[in-house]
């Protein structure tokens, strides 16, 4: 028995889990690794879909019109994406999938364009929240 198979059969190490959802070098051979990392990503679709789309409500009641055309995008993407799930899938994420169409470079795009996305807003809150601390 492999190494990577153990760590899916175990639950993984913390180390392992972000190393692998980070590079997925490994995961474009290994069958096992790709499903266990499909399972541990498509828990987090609907909590990231609550929290852009929460993010962007708060931002239009709030009148932060900037912020809120910032997000707007991104929350219109996850739900897009959600809802365009086909049947029989489990998911957003589903490792047969992956295989047949060679959908693991496209996805790890977004997850680097999200990953700049949400670099990028995080230095505009700091910088909101620094400018508000001075004003008052």
């Amino acid at each position: 028995m492999t190494n990577h198979r153990k760590k899916a059969e175990n639950g993984g190490g913390g180390v392992y889990r972000v190393a692998g959802r980070l590079l997925c070098i490994d995961f474009s051979v290994c069958v096992l690794c790709i499903l266990f990392l499909c399972v541990c990503l498509c828990s987090w679709v609907i909590p990231e879909l609550i929290g852009q789309t929460l993010t962007t409500v708060m931002m239009m009641v709030s009148m932060h019109w900037f912020i809120l055309i910032l997000n707007l995008p991104v929350a219109a993407w996850d739900l897009y994406r959600y809802v365009k799930v086909p049947l029989g899938n489990m998911g957003v994420f589903d490792p047969t999938e992956i295989h047949n169409r060679g959908q693991l470079k496209s996805h790890m795009k977004e997850a680097m364009i999200k990953l700049g996305f949400h670099l990028l807003c995080f230095f505009i809150y700091l910088y909101s929240m620094i400018l508000a601390l001075i004003n008052d």
